[in-house]
């Protein structure tokens, strides 16, 4: 796999930028009232990747190298039940509007510390990175707004 597939993979796995709770959607509560908001991470020195959390709704923005602006939105699941929490990125749409297929992590949450472990077609187990990048294991941090 190429570095920068492996980027793409990894910035797709985790790019997110929110939409409004639809009216229909049940009270948000736990975990998901909790990641509420807008989330950082730094992927490599010139990536910075923006998780914008909005109801059960989730858009991922940011700029690879060269300049390529990626923008996904993603419909957000969580199981809290699940040991390691399950975190789940359903219906995903790329920048140009095509589907994309599910992305499936697992999460921990303490405090203002987002941690996801993510791969595109198997849950990982383990909050380990592996090889070439996949799963990916990503540190965000909640944007404190001023």
């Amino acid at each position: 796999m190429t570095a920068r597939r492996t980027l793409f993979l990894g910035f797709g796995c985790l790019l997110l930028m929110a939409l409004p709770a639809d009216a229909g959607d049940p009270p948000i509560r736990g975990d998901l009232a909790k990641l509420q908001g807008d989330w950082t991470v730094k992927l490599s020195d010139d990536v910075m990747i923006l998780l914008e959390i909005r109801g059960k709704h989730t858009t991922s923005s940011g700029t690879l190298p060269g300049g390529q602006k990626v923008r996904l939105k993603y419909d957000l699941r969580l199981d809290e039940q699940a040991n390691p929490k399950a975190w789940d990125w359903v219906g995903p749409v790329g920048p140009d509007g095509r589907k994309i297929d599910d992305q499936f992590a697992i999460y921990k949450l303490d405090g203002d510390t987002l941690t996801l472990c993510v791969a595109p077609s198997t849950r990982p187990t383990e909050f380990k990175a592996g090889k070439n990048g996949i799963p990916a294991l990503k540190v965000y941090h909640r944007v404190v707004k001023k």
